[in-house]
């Protein structure tokens, strides 16, 4: 890991963009260019689409270091950065998160970001986090998710060929 960042910190000059990606940046920055943002007193979401670009290229660089940025790079940037617009928005209202699941989804999503096939068995998932969240509260994060389609739930075969559910990120 250390020997990758230190390559990663190697990186100059300019990205370029495939196709792909540029038409997917376009589209959701349009839709979200769109969208009434007046009540951040933060100017978070007004910075917001640099956030998404920087996100990107920090996710591209994870995966090769050619500085492009692939349709892959944008969608997973976009998915991770929107997930912090809803708190943005209550921290600029001066309201703290009013979910009790806000912890362990943070959580939840951080250990398939982290994870190297962005999956993971929900066993195994309670038994990395149980201090964040039990089997039930866990159904609930996940389900939510895959409501916002920011993840997949799946079936998948543990080691001992049983079928057990997974969670795949995005």
């Amino acid at each position: 890991m250390r020997d990758k960042l230190i390559e990663i910190s190697k990186v100059k000059g300019q990205f370029k963009w495939n196709p792909e990606a540029l038409e997917c940046y376009d589209a959701w920055y349009n839709k979200f260019d769109a969208e009434d943002h007046s009540e951040d007193q933060t100017g978070t979401l007004e910075r917001f689409h640099d956030t998404v670009l920087k996100v990107a290229m920090c996710i591209s660089l994870s995966n090769k270091l050619d500085k492009i940025i692939e349709l892959k790079d944008m969608e997973q940037s976009i998915i991770a950065c929107e997930a912090y617009v809803p708190g943005s928005r209550r921290v600029g209202l001066g309201q703290g998160s009013k979910s009790i699941s806000a912890p362990g989804t943070a959580v939840f999503i951080k250990a398939l970001v982290l994870d190297s096939e962005h999956k993971m068995l929900r066993s195994e998932m309670l038994r990395r986090h149980w201090e964040f969240f039990d089997m039930f509260e866990l159904d609930r994060i996940a389900e939510s998710l895959q409501a916002q389609k920011a993840i997949r739930i799946t079936m998948e075969r543990d080691p001992r060929g049983w079928e057990v559910g997974a969670f795949v990120y995005p």
